[in-house]
């Protein structure tokens, strides 16, 4: 049936505050949350499934008000079943790698976080005559005993904050600082080299949450790859290795593309707050893997801090975590609303 035009400026207004835009006749994509272009009908389905335009104009809304919040005030992400390949992003016609389009995404990321490091960086060198002789200035000359051990201890971590991040790939292999003795830290020296710590500090805030993002993505994928190993690269963003040998992403296998492309987006590439829509997460997943799915998805959410909605037709996904579930033969009537 033909849609109203209060249908359609309706669809157009949840569109846009989703972020869709519209690719062509009939067809949507949201450019920052998804990668796959969705019909019309899909749209009124992810956005507002009863107020579907009928003959009779729109249809009345039934469903309760926490599901409308919900809706209406939370980016929703939807990582459809097709996952290997995506519409091309760049204006261009056709299709591409989607692990070639993460792995530019990856590669932002790490970029963004390298240029807030070296911002915050700039801004303490800066300062930090004016801020040494405010602090000379202010009575505290000197260090005492316990503030001197304190220091050494500080000097430690950050200097093994250092060796990570420099694993990682962030910083380079010669940052750090090297470790302090009490002797060392007398008088002016003492004062001196605490505010050098705390800009130290500072300076890698900018890099914590790129790091864990990181680090959960080795954790989830470090037992997924037989001979092969998979790193984040500033560049590249995404490289797989064996041995010295760099493979390019399309190289990989079926199962471990569909690893790398899940991952790769969860944590780099979807929004703090969303909620995620996974429709059968078990495609090309080995059943061991399966049953880890739920436990990799809570690392994604520490760091991401997102929610999901996954759609399976197996029970290894869920088989550790039965509670979780919701079998939909059984929800008729008004349970359809049921609130998870």
């Amino acid at each position: 049936p033909r849609r109203s035009r209060e249908g359609d400026q309706r669809l157009s207004e949840m569109a846009r505050m989703q972020g869709f835009r519209r690719v062509g006749p009939g067809q949507w994509l949201n450019p920052q949350f998804d990668t796959e272009s969705i019909t019309t009908d899909d749209l009124w389905s992810l956005l507002a499934p009863d107020r579907r335009p009928t003959r009779q104009g729109l249809r009345p809304v039934d469903e309760p008000l926490w599901l409308q919040t919900i809706r209406t005030r939370t980016p929703v992400v939807l990582i459809g079943s097709e996952r290997l390949r995506i519409r091309n992003r760049e204006g261009q016609e056709g299709e591409e790698l989607a692990l070639g389009h993460y792995a530019r995404v990856v590669a932002k990321k790490i970029q963004d976080a390298s240029l807030r490091y070296t911002e915050e960086s700039q801004n303490l060198d800066r300062t930090y005559p004016k801020r040494f002789f405010a602090s000379m200035s202010s009575g505290r000359s000197t260090l005492t005993d316990s503030e001197g051990d304190q220091l050494v201890d500080r000097a430690k971590k950050l200097s093994a904050r250092y060796t990570e991040l420099a694993k990682a790939g962030l910083v380079d292999a010669k940052s750090g600082i090297t470790d302090l003795a009490p002797h060392e830290l007398a008088q002016v020296a003492g004062r001196a080299m605490e505010l050098y710590i705390e800009d130290n500090e500072k300076k890698l805030a900018a890099l914590d949450d790129i790091f864990a993002r990181i680090e959960a993505l080795y954790s989830i994928t470090g037992s997924r790859f037989i001979n092969k190993s998979l790193k984040v690269d500033r560049v590249d963003g995404l490289v797989v290795q064996c041995g010295n040998a760099q493979i390019e992403l399309s190289k990989l296998s079926s199962g471990e593309q569909h690893q790398v492309r899940l991952w790769a987006q969860l944590l780099f590439d979807v929004p703090t707050g969303a909620l995620v829509l996974i429709d059968e997460p078990e495609l090309s997943l080995h059943v061991g893997w399966q049953r880890e799915f739920l436990t990799d998805l809570d690392k994604v959410n520490q760091v991401a801090h997102v929610d999901f909605l996954i759609s399976t037709h197996s029970a290894q996904i869920v088989a550790n975590r039965p509670s979780l579930a919701i079998e939909l033969d059984d929800l008729t009537g008004d349970a359809k609303w049921q609130k998870i």
